[in-house]
């Protein structure tokens, strides 16, 4: 069974795949958990914050995809431990979580 994470929480099935931005996937060798990670810009290669003042959606991905040849946001494979702070910056909001994410990747 996957999860899906937005803000706020765990994503309902009909959320767009823009707004997903923590992922846990169990498959027959174990668990993996996923976050997305800013790949290009002044916030890479930090973890995506949504309401941090460099993230930009929509328009602006797909001229970076363009030029670039690559997402600006893509999901990134991190451990439990990052996995779980990411999820409570997102469902909380609280900066002190997401910095803790950054710091214990690997």
């Amino acid at each position: 069974m996957n999860e899906l994470y937005t803000v706020g929480g765990l994503a309902k099935a009909d959320c767009a795949e823009n707004l997903i931005y923590a992922k846990k996937v169990v498959t027959g060798r174990g668990t993996e958990y996923w976050v997305r990670h800013a790949t290009t810009g002044p916030d890479a290669p930090h973890l995506l914050n949504p309401w941090g003042m460099h993230f930009s959606q929509g328009i602006d991905d797909k001229r970076v995809a363009t030029i670039l040849g690559k997402k600006r946001y893509e999901f990134k494979k991190v451990n439990e431990e990052v996995f779980k702070a990411y999820v409570i910056f997102l469902e909380t909001r609280n900066e002190r979580y997401y910095r803790y994410a950054e710091r214990a990747q690997d």
